[in-house]
């Protein structure tokens, strides 16, 4: 069974000389991997960074931003890597995109699992994912794909499915763009309720830099998001998989994950198999869902073809993609029996002091609603900051706040 597996695999003679896994992602990985006794490299623009100082890290490498010089990037990375062929690891959206369309030259480098090239892009790019999603009738809400420098006036005229959300194609010059600005919104999409707020927004649309898609919003709270995750092997084997919800995000609306739970829906675990089939997909994903609250019903948002924050909850909970990822790709055939599956369910906290604005980001708590959020939090299995097993990069982080406040309050 998996479970004597992985007791066997903690060993390193088991996998004789352990490679060091190449991480391009944050923490919630690097931490998944050192459960397991891989160390991590963290490949990052940002050597002064506060992940560093995590004891899963052996070393930091330097590279150009992989959005703003992808092939510097991929230069600097190959060069780092030695002669042992370590495990590369991608956690963004651009370094994913690097790593795939430089495969053939990474993977001289690097042991690194990748969906298939074409799939990368479809899944990366929105408006290309509803095109391809709508194609294979997977069950993701109507849209329309607004490309940027053509007209799509006509159609956006025609649009009456209302609420609608505006989601940017990528992330790239989205968080604080003119656009976002004028709808008064922080997330990652726009709520947009009627065909006059729509109209409002048309000309902020028409400039904006980059593609856009306008979808259906489906009904309910950000606690109606759902995921599906599974590592699946060339071939369609699915070798681990975890389903998991959303408590809270900042902002509330279309924002970043700040409280989950890992869990064992079985209906959301079919439902994520199929597609995966039907997309003919392999690697790690993350699908995203929102169920609507009325009728019950699924709808696919995103399908995430890249390592992510769940995965150190993952882990916990009995179901470690990243390192089954690195023991298949560092000893082939050594993961025999059935699929990994969860044991128990874990609540995760991605930190403390913004999961508490998620939680009181429109009123003031009051003492029993304080009490009931502290509860919550500090019985959660995973608090990621501050990690008292961990506390290298939290106590730099807090050192760091405190030499800047000293500073300022100097050249006040």
């Amino acid at each position: 069974m998996w479970k004597s597996e992985v007791g066997r695999l903690k060993d390193p003679a088991a996998l004789g000389a352990r490679p060091e896994a190449f991480v391009i992602g944050d923490l919630s990985l690097v931490r998944a991997l050192g459960r397991e006794g891989v160390r991590s490299r963290l490949v990052t623009s940002n050597p002064n960074g506060a992940e560093r100082w995590s004891r899963f890290v052996s070393d930091v490498v330097e590279v150009e931003h992989f959005e703003v010089d992808p092939e510097g990037a991929i230069r600097i990375l190959n060069a780092s890597a030695g002669d042992d062929r370590p495990v590369l690891f991608y956690q963004g959206d651009h370094d994913l995109l690097a790593v795939s369309r430089a495969r053939e030259r990474v993977e001289r480098h690097f042991r690194v699992m990748l969906p298939p090239p074409a799939l990368v892009e479809d899944l990366v790019d929105k408006l290309r994912f509803q095109t391809f999603a709508e194609k294979l009738g997977l069950p993701v809400p109507p849209g329309l794909c607004l490309v940027h420098g053509l007209d799509w006036g006509p159609e956006l005229d025609r649009w009456t499915r209302f609420p609608a959300v505006i989601k940017p194609n990528r992330r790239e010059g989205w968080f604080g763009s003119d656009l976002l600005v004028a709808a008064n919104a922080r997330g990652k999409a726009i709520h947009v309720r009627g065909p006059t707020e729509l109209k409002r927004l048309r000309p902020w649309l028409q400039r904006h830099p980059t593609d856009v898609l306008l979808q259906q919003a489906i009904p309910g709270d950000e606690s109606n998001l759902l995921s599906y995750h599974a590592y699946v092997r060339p071939g369609g084997e699915v070798v681990g998989e975890f389903t998991g919800h959303k408590v809270r995000t900042y902002p509330a609306t279309y924002g970043l994950s700040t409280y989950v739970v890992v869990d064992d829906n079985a209906p959301l675990r079919t439902l994520g198999r199929d597609i995966c089939e039907r997309m003919g997909f392999s690697g790690v994903v993350k699908l995203d869902f929102k169920r609507d609250p009325f009728s019950g019903g699924l709808y696919l948002l995103e399908a995430n073809p890249r390592f992510n924050l769940w995965h150190h909850p993952g882990a916990l909970a009995g179901v470690n993609l990243p390192y089954l990822v690195y023991v298949d790709l560092v000893q082939p055939g050594a993961i025999r029996g059935g699929v990994s599956r969860v044991e128990r369910h874990v609540r995760w906290v991605g930190g403390v002091g913004r999961d508490f604005w998620a939680r009181f980001e429109d009123r003031t708590p009051d003492v029993r609603a304080f009490g009931a959020w502290a509860r919550e939090v500090f019985t959660a299995q995973i608090v990621e900051a501050p990690r008292l097993s961990d506390p290298g990069p939290f106590l730099y982080s807090l050192l760091d706040r405190t030499q800047r406040l000293v500073r300022g309050r100097g050249t006040s």
